[in-house]
């Protein structure tokens, strides 16, 4: 969760930047969020985003010649007629009429339109010092060169819907008007819209596509990043659980000799914990018992070795440990010997093994761990061959 929050915190640096490029916020955001190392330098990187400005070839039909000039040019560059420039602010084309007052061009419905006045309701803004009042020059006034654009051939202009020059008779896709745009057929078969006043063209279909390219790839990349930021999230999880798991396994071997790991959670493993003692006896005598039996145990003073006797493993100096019962006495080439098991074996660096008060036998951990947790001990002189 914490790295999510972080994520979309860090998110708004490259929003902001791209925002101030005049790209969209949002979409920035959320590119920023999914993919900030990749979002970041493109932001830095990115351009400010296209906008509309004077355009160079936009043409008007020169006065005099009739020959295609640039809108804002003081001079037909054909044959050097003086004309009264155009000039481009806030997205329209303006010119100045008799007694100062300024026109500015509607381009969808080929007309000048007086500066303040209400005539089809015209927004009242106008230039600097609002320019005074006075009558537009007629021969100012060309419609024709509205619905004009130059031949990609001889540069002479012709009808915007026309397909045909009528001067060299060069061929062109010819524009049309939808939702008061100019239209044509690109070189792509789809359909661009212009700009007026510009000379860029727009393809929605294609813009469409490339945002939604970008989406589409973004939400890749943003996949990928959080696949990897979980990737590395459950490796460091994985790691800590087994640094904790390790530690916790060592806390239990500090205590007993083997555990297990049992639900997640180490304890003794009772199995393993077990120490197997044989005890011989070479100086032993087999006596018959009251139930038509017979049983074993020692002579002088071993005597006491027999079954039930206390058997218990202690430290040196004294701990408990462990602690069992001979258990029933069995031949062992004319010999008694006696099996017993020690459970819940503690781990100790040394221990003493204590029969009743007869006899003390002292063993290091190595030793035992070495022999399996397997003891063969003898009380006499050697077990029986």
């Amino acid at each position: 969760m914490e790295i999510f929050i972080f994520a979309i915190a860090i998110g708004l640096i490259p929003a902001s930047i791209a925002h101030n490029k005049g790209r969209d916020f949002v979409s920035w955001w959320l590119f920023g969020t999914l993919l900030w190392i990749v979002a970041m330098p493109l932001a830095i990187i990115a351009k400010p985003a296209l906008v509309a400005e004077v355009n160079p070839i936009a043409v008007r039909p020169c006065l005099a010649c009739s020959g295609p000039m640039p809108r804002a040019a003081p001079r037909c560059p054909a044959c050097g007629s003086p004309s009264e420039p155009w000039q481009f602010q806030a997205g329209r084309w303006w010119i100045a009429g008799p007694g100062e007052k300024w026109y500015w061009l509607d381009e969808h419905q080929k007309e000048w339109v007086l500066s303040g006045s209400t005539q089809r309701g015209v927004d009242s803004s106008t230039r600097a010092a609002d320019p005074s009042q006075r009558e537009l020059p007629p021969q100012e006034v060309n419609p024709a060169s509205l619905a004009s654009r130059p031949c990609p051939s001889c540069n002479r202009l012709i009808e915007r819907t026309s397909s045909t020059c009528g001067e060299c008779g060069t061929i062109s896709e010819p524009w049309f008007i939808r939702d008061g745009l100019w239209w044509t057929v690109g070189r792509d078969g789809e359909e661009d819209y212009l700009i007026e006043g510009t000379s860029i063209w727009v393809n929605p279909h294609r813009r469409r596509r490339a945002i939604r390219r970008n989406f589409i790839v973004a939400g890749i990349l943003g996949l990928i990043w959080i696949g990897a930021v979980a990737a590395i999230a459950i490796t460091q999880q994985r790691s800590a659980a087994s640094a904790a798991d390790k530690v916790a396994e060592q806390d239990c071997l500090a205590t007993w000799l083997f555990c297990i790991r049992v639900n997640g959670l180490w304890k003794a493993d009772d199995q393993k914990n077990r120490v197997r003692v044989n005890v011989f006896i070479q100086k032993s005598f087999v006596s018959p018992s009251s139930d038509d039996g017979f049983f074993c145990h020692g002579v002088g003073t071993f005597s006491g070795v027999t079954e039930g006797l206390s058997v218990q493993i202690i430290e040196p100096e004294g701990s408990y440990v462990a602690s069992t019962s001979l258990g029933q006495g069995r031949m062992a080439g004319g010999s008694c010997a006696w099996t017993a098991y020690l459970d819940s074996m503690r781990r100790k660096d040394r221990y003493r093994i204590e029969f009743g008060e007869l006899a003390s036998i002292d063993f290091t951990l190595p030793e035992i761990l070495a022999k399996n947790l397997k003891l063969d001990l003898i009380i006499d002189d050697q077990p029986p061959r």
